[in-house]
């Protein structure tokens, strides 16, 4: 939930801090079993009953050949969160307005969850924002450094950008309870807080890619 602070009419009411997921080193990463990639396409519309579970298979070591954790929450990119059961049971009731539950498999034929995020807001503050366009159409292609609009994201807890659809977003509650169920395998990397722009100072974040 975001926190409300500031003085009497102000408008920097609303503390929250945006995240963007990234691999947890060390542990499992999640693969597709065949040449197509079906996360890969799914963007903001809703899947529903349309949907057809996926395999995944587990990638227990890395390119050196070390062996690797298993995870909660096995990296397979930043479009939707790969959970397994426990994991899920944690993470249901606060992502449960944004999110819904893609059904998966691992190759030992271990239930898998996919969290896609299916809620999208125009919260990008382009004008403040560092992005990259292109030229024929003027779309944003790249955003360098974001910005957000703190009242569109307050109270939003996982969600994508109408410009960047392809991209899964989350806010402070969704990492206090994965840092809460000491959940591994996906991490998340602060790269806006409305501290900001708030009167209190300056928080610099580095781009995260």
């Amino acid at each position: 939930m975001a926190r409300v602070w500031g003085w009497p009419g102000s408008s920097w009411s609303v503390m929250v801090t945006v995240y963007k997921p990234r691999f947890e080193p060390g542990y499992d990463w999640a693969m597709p079993v065949g040449d197509e990639d079906p996360i890969l396409r799914l963007k903001s519309r809703s899947c529903g009953e349309s949907w057809e579970p996926i395999w995944l298979y587990m990638t227990t070591t890395d390119h050196q050949g070390r062996p690797r954790q298993p995870a909660d929450l096995p990296w397979h990119g930043s479009q939707a969160l790969v959970a397994k059961e426990g994991a899920r049971r944690i993470l249901e009731p606060v992502l449960r307005d944004d999110v819904e539950w893609l059904p998966a498999y691992d190759s030992e034929g271990e239930n898998l969850w996919l969290a896609h995020a299916c809620r999208v807001i125009d919260a990008l503050d382009e004008k403040r924002s560092k992005v990259e366009r292109f030229q024929s159409s003027g779309r944003i292609m790249r955003v360098q450094r974001y910005v957000f609009q703190a009242e569109a994201v307050a109270g939003v807890r996982c969600f994508r950008l109408q410009q960047q659809p392809s991209q899964m977003f989350v806010t402070d509650e969704v990492v206090s309870t994965v840092e809460g169920g000491a959940l591994h395998g996906t991490q998340f990397v602060p790269i806006w807080s409305s501290l900001e722009f708030s009167p209190m100072g300056l928080l610099a974040y580095s781009p995260v890619t």
